[in-house]
């Protein structure tokens, strides 16, 4: 008795693909961001953080260029002790020295409670053991600003290691643009 084996069926001809692409490349979206005038011209695709980190980031882009490994870094992993990895809104290399640079927002980190405050605060003192510089900038300082010279100015003391005064210990309010209005009118 022999046993016959006939032709394998061939599968179908595809047409097309069988869904719609849907990556980053066929909507055309991309990482590089459109640098236009000032902090609110960063025109991101893909979602990344608050408005004062996209603000920083839009400066630092200005002062030290694209984002490199060893130059600057946003929302890099580091060690942050024997057991923990910090995800920190930005790093910088400047001088030999690794500063972690947090942008501490009024409700994210200051509104949030004693938890939200004792993370930071863990933190903070496992990347300083770590042998990082931790600056923390306060967004109220810059987010108002349209020109981005303020969020400049922060850039550029966060480069230098200076953090500024936390408005809720020092008693001080953040900067908040009003309008006032003189006369009859």
């Amino acid at each position: 008795m022999s046993w016959s084996v006939g032709r394998r069926p061939k599968p179908p001809k595809k047409k097309g693909p069988p869904v719609a692409p849907t990556g980053p490349k066929a909507l055309g979206l991309r990482r590089v961001p459109e640098l236009g005038s000032g902090p609110f011209a960063v025109d991101f695709p893909i979602a990344f953080g608050s408005l004062p980190e996209r603000m920083l980031y839009w400066a630092f882009w200005t002062l030290l260029g694209p984002e490199r490994y060893g130059v600057w870094r946003y929302q890099d992993p580091v060690i942050a002790g024997l057991f923990e990895l910090a995800r920190v809104d930005f790093t910088l290399y400047v001088g030999g020295h690794k500063i972690a640079v947090r942008v501490q927002g009024e409700f994210p980190h200051y509104g949030s409670g004693a938890a939200k405050v004792a993370y930071d605060e863990r933190q903070r003192l496992g990347l300083e053991h770590a042998g990082w510089l931790v600056v923390d900038v306060p967004s109220g300082r810059f987010e108002n600003d349209p020109t981005g010279g303020a969020a400049i100015v922060a850039a550029k003391k966060a480069m230098r290691g200076e953090e500024e005064e936390d408005p809720r210990t020092a008693g001080t309010s953040f900067a908040r643009p009003t309008r006032l209005v003189f006369g009859g009118s």
